[in-house]
């Protein structure tokens, strides 16, 4: 079976989530302290271009939204 994925850069990322790059950045780093391990990783497809699985991100913001509503 064949998966389909489509990536996107960080400019969409950034829009979707309504964050800023560097708060993006800062979620991936283990060393900060707004590092969230639940954060979806990048996908490095080269040395200059990084894009993240668009499912992914969906997926993380769903996750947000639905603990916020129980919390």
């Amino acid at each position: 079976m064949k998966a389909n994925y489509v990536l996107i850069n960080i400019k969409e990322v950034t829009r979707r989530l309504c964050m800023s790059r560097s708060s993006i950045y800062r979620r991936l780093n283990p060393n900060d302290p707004s590092y969230d391990p639940s954060f979806p990783k990048p996908v490095k497809l080269g040395d200059s271009i990084t894009r993240w699985v668009e499912s992914e991100i969906n997926q993380w913001l769903q996750s947000n939204l639905n603990s916020r509503k129980s919390a």
